[in-house]
């Protein structure tokens, strides 16, 4: 299984998974036999009928991007817990 940055590269909204339909945000399993069909890791087995060397795992964000977000998130958080004191 190979595995790429660029899952749903200028989509606006995340693709489900083809079993559970939940949403694949940070990664899904694709196949190039269907370009519209993903699969969480759970379900790679619903994805299609090829085999899973053909299949590749998408991440949506490098790790760089990842890294800058949580970040983000830490920062946000300090703020509003130095405001909560």
């Amino acid at each position: 299984m190979d595995s790429e940055v660029g899952m749903g590269d200028g989509e606006e909204e995340d693709a489900q998974c083809a079993s559970c339909h939940q949403y694949c945000h940070f990664a899904a399993v694709e196949c190039g036999c269907s370009d519209d069909r993903v699969a969480c890791a759970a379900h790679t087995g619903a994805l299609c009928a090829c085999p899973p060397s053909r299949w590749r795992l998408a991440f949506r964000y490098t790790l760089a991007e990842l890294d800058a977000q949580l970040s983000g998130v830490f920062g946000a958080a300090t703020r509003v817990g130095a405001l909560n004191q």
